[in-house]
């Protein structure tokens, strides 16, 4: 009976039990597949955790507890996202300034736009990321900075 590995790693892992000598060192190194699915998306994950802190410190400013918890939630499915990309836990960067917002509109928009940027982010994220379920993880950080967007025009109509 002969077995036809498909996974890149179980491949390369069976051809080195079916050997009969010592492994090589060529066999130890990553193949290009491998390589690239352990690297990290096209936009670098601290620079989206700092765009969440961000967000965060303008919700807690403005008062919104709802989008506070939302973008935890973001920070956290975010951190998870980088560990399983990259194998280390992002570290937290310096807790920047709270945005100072001379009307609570003009915060309310501010927010309103950086979501939407942040979500194109997330969006990125996910076409250039080569595993399909920290892709499917990026989708829905992207969507829920558009559940945070359509709370913001629903308190914008309000006022």
């Amino acid at each position: 009976m002969v077995i036809e590995p498909t996974v890149p790693e179980f491949a390369r892992v069976w051809q080195r039990v079916q050997a009969t000598g010592q492994p090589t060192e060529a066999d130890e190194t990553p193949t290009p597949e491998e390589s690239d699915a352990r690297s990290e998306p096209a936009v670098p994950m601290q620079e989206l955790l700092q765009r969440e802190a961000a967000l965060r410190r303008g919700y807690q400013v403005l008062g919104l507890g709802q989008c506070v918890r939302a973008s935890q939630r973001r920070t956290r499915h975010l951190s998870c996202a980088c560990f399983l990309l990259t194998g280390a836990r992002p570290e937290p960067g310096p807790e920047g300034e709270r945005p100072a917002f001379s009307a609570r509109a003009e915060g309310l928009r501010s927010q309103f736009f950086a979501e939407g940027e942040l979500a194109q982010r997330y969006r990125a994220c996910a076409e250039s990321c080569p595993d399909p379920d920290v892709a499917e993880l990026f989708q829905e950080l992207a969507l829920s900075c558009q559940s945070s967007r359509r709370a913001l025009i629903q308190l914008l109509t309000q006022t």
